[in-house]
């Protein structure tokens, strides 16, 4: 084979080596302001050396995903890609390669790629709103294996070269906190709080602009709901809302459980799923807190109306729309007994599901779950003891 066809091999001295850890996730209930520039920031995360920030631009971020993805299909069709004129795409594929040298031919095709990626994702992922972007780099956490990477020209691509888990749990935290932080801030406005995760890329760079993608990212897309008029209106809200999630480890497991589902290949049922396993950990976190204002409202009689008289039952005997009602009532009682008959509908067509296969998939109602869920994790980040239950909305 001639020097020129070879593609080069990726070597310690194209380092040092930094991180990029980069996710995109569409807020379609936020509209970006007009005139404000590219960025509007929204937190920063120093001690993981990473920033949030609303943009329109998803194309400049995203880019990375499209070419992870663009150089994914290259590695599984020996450097040809998906070939729209079959024959004719390999003829001319054949021609590039021996005459040319596969890195060009590489290069070639990775840009055809890339762009069809580009297109596809433009036409499966729309939104009237705007797109969180969350970015961090820093050391490595750990060495690379460059053994089997290549590079053609500023490019280095390789497979499982590195562990995505280790700097997925640095970030995590912080990027759900994030996301979750935005939906609560939308949800009492007239825009819809639901996110749609893009998709996530960690990639790394080295010495003259080298872009090293070692590991293929799944993409999500993006629905079509109704934004609100627009977003510096809800930042600051969200923004002290992060500090208090990251702040307390208990809740991590269930905002990650909230925001997790939301992309692409999930449907109802997943999302349910997930929405009332965060929901009931919250509630479960939240009635042990609760627990001692609870009980002095319960001796003095000052609760609504219950199903059920709670007075002479112990309150780990309560059933768990018992808990569900006596945070309510702890948290925002002139609400409670609304809430209560949300919550109590739902778990009852989740049990008519689970138990009897009395409720169709697409009926559940995971709207309703994630509605108390944000709204009763605004409430916990903000309880103190020691208010009266009137002064808390």
């Amino acid at each position: 084979m001639k020097g020129k066809e070879k593609l080069s091999r990726l070597k310690e001295d194209d380092g040092p080596f930094t991180y990029v850890y980069l996710a995109v996730t569409a807020i379609p209930g936020m509209k970006y302001p007009d005139n404000i520039g590219e960025t509007v920031p929204v937190h920063s995360f120093t001690e993981r050396n990473a920033e949030a920030f609303l943009t329109p631009n998803w194309d400049m971020y995203c880019a990375h995903m499209d070419r992870s993805n663009a150089i994914a299909i290259l590695l599984l069709t020996a450097f040809h890609g998906q070939r729209r004129f079959a024959w004719l795409s390999q003829y001319w594929d054949f021609l590039v390669f021996k005459f040319l040298g596969i890195e060009v031919g590489f290069v070639r095709n990775l840009k055809r790629e890339t762009a069809r990626i580009r297109k596809q994702r433009h036409k499966e992922q729309k939104s009237p709103g705007c797109y969180l972007v969350y970015r961090a780099e820093g050391a490595l956490v750990e060495p690379p294996d460059l053994s089997v990477a290549r590079r053609a020209g500023n490019i280095g691509f390789g497979i499982d070269n590195i562990r995505r888990d280790p700097y997925r749990k640095i970030h995590k935290p912080a990027l759900h906190a994030t996301v979750t932080a935005l939906s609560m801030a939308i949800a009492n406005s007239n825009g819809s709080p639901h996110t749609d995760f893009i998709g996530d890329v960690i990639y790394l760079k080295g010495k003259e602009d080298l872009t090293f993608y070692c590991r293929i990212m799944e993409m999500g897309s993006l629905s079509a709901t109704i934004s609100s008029k627009s977003a510096i209106d809800h930042l600051e809200s969200a923004k002290e809302y992060i500090p208090a999630m990251l702040d307390d480890n208990s809740i991590e497991t269930a905002i990650s459980l909230f925001v997790q589902p939301q992309n692409k290949g999930n449907g109802n049922l997943r999302s349910f799923i997930a929405a009332w396993s965060a929901l009931e950990l919250i509630v479960n976190r939240l009635s042990k807190t609760t627990g001692p204002k609870w009980c002095e409202l319960l001796s003095t009689g000052s609760i609504p109306v219950w199903d059920k008289d709670l007075k002479n039952v112990l309150p780990p005997n309560y059933r768990l729309r018992d808990r569900f009602f006596a945070v309510a009532c702890v948290l925002n009682q002139s609400t409670a007994v609304a809430d209560a008959d949300v919550f109590v509908r739902a778990n009852d067509k989740r049990s008519d599901f689970y138990h009897r296969m009395g409720v169709k998939e697409e009926a559940l109602p995971t709207n309703d779950v994630q509605m108390l869920f944000r709204k009763y994790l605004r409430l916990s980040l903000s309880y103190q003891p020691n208010l009266p239950t009137t002064s808390r909305n």
